[in-house]
């Protein structure tokens, strides 16, 4: 059950509400709570003894704290914090960082009197759009995840078909290169048989112009005087 809900500036007050007189007692414990909290406790519980449960909020430099007992759900509680920080802060944002001890507590007292009433009555209901709005955000956010397993499925097959196109551009490649190697090795033999070939119809042609100039295969007129004696 919510017995106490504070709004302060550090240690200093600006508007609350509590269920029952708070006593000199108890003032002190709250007073003690509010120091050891600072910016850093953004969303935090405390508990000060066995009878002390609080739990607070801080947002832009405003706590926001409440006084419950052991058996209240967390989210109930930190719930409804939030209800009155956003509250608050759409009224008091612009003068609350200048506001002096309680001099918005006329008017924001009744308002965390009906809240937290509203929430000792019906836990459930009041927490209960903050818990749909989680749940929604669960299943978009699961609905996300799938899609992109979807396309990492999708991204992992066709990274395969690149992987066989590769394999199979590799094959092409070494293929296409021993094919050049052995028409490279062909061209190169029937360059040297066309040498030869070449060749031999030179010195056949070379001997048939002999032949004929120097009057047959005895080259009578071919020879030197010197022969002829």
């Amino acid at each position: 059950m919510l017995v106490y809900a504070v709004v302060a500036r550090g240690d200093q007050v600006l508007a609350e509400f509590s269920h029952s007189e708070v006593r000199i007692q108890e003032t002190t414990v709250i007073r003690t709570v509010l120091q050891r909290i600072n910016d850093e406790h953004k969303r935090n519980t405390f508990k000060y003894d066995d009878r002390h449960f609080f739990h607070c909020i801080v947002q832009d430099g405003i706590c926001f704290l409440c006084q419950t007992g052991q058996e209240d759900a967390p989210r109930v509680v930190f719930h409804f914090l939030e209800n009155i920080s956003t509250q608050f802060m759409e009224r008091y944002s612009h003068v609350a960082k200048k506001a002096h001890a309680f001099e918005l507590n006329t008017e924001f007292s009744p308002l965390l009197q009906e809240t937290m009433e509203y929430y000792n009555l019906h836990p459930a209901d009041a927490s209960r759009d903050k818990l749909d709005v989680v749940t929604k955000k669960v299943e978009q956010t699961k609905e996300v995840m799938l899609e992109n397993i979807d396309k990492i499925l999708e991204r992992g097959e066709k990274i395969d078909m690149l992987v066989e196109k590769s394999e199979e551009l590799n094959e092409s490649a070494f293929t296409f290169q021993r094919s050049a190697k052995e028409l490279k090795k062909t061209m190169l033999c029937k360059r040297i048989k066309t040498a030869i070939c070449a060749f031999i119809v030179f010195l056949i042609c070379v001997l048939f112009l002999s032949i004929v100039f120097c009057g047959g295969f005895a080259f009578k007129n071919c020879k030197s005087d010197d022969d002829d004696k």
